[in-house]
């Protein structure tokens, strides 16, 4: 099962200066931030595999959403693209990917932002 982890663990997989929670399991975290911002941080042999995965999961065009992609920074060994679903009546969500090919615990992590209705 997941368990929370220690504050300087905590520390390195929140935003800095969010406040939240963070769960750990074997090689996967969760982190639940106090802004609404969902995060998984995992380990992943085959990112291709999850960047897939992750766009199979989006609506298809046949729902009420429409999905667009930007891929944003400029960070050497990481690629981070965002997914942007919008609604009909304005923004709904993002989920962003992000890759690594830094040595560590964790290579991938996605998260999930709901966007408040304006």
């Amino acid at each position: 099962g997941l368990t929370p982890v220690a504050e300087e663990e905590k520390k390195a997989l929140l935003r800095s200066g969010a406040a939240g929670s963070v769960y750990v399991g074997d090689r996967v975290a969760v982190v639940l931030e106090a802004g609404g911002l969902c995060t998984v941080w995992a380990y992943a042999e085959d990112k291709n595999v999850v960047q897939e995965d992750l766009k199979n999961a989006l609506p298809p065009s046949s729902t009420p959403f429409k999905v667009s992609t930007e891929s944003i920074g400029d960070i050497p060994d990481v690629k981070t693209t965002v997914y942007h679903l919008v609604l009909p009546t304005g923004p709904f969500a993002d989920w962003v990917l992000s890759t690594n090919n830094r040595p560590g615990k964790y290579n991938v992590a996605i998260s999930l932002q709901l966007r408040p209705k304006s």
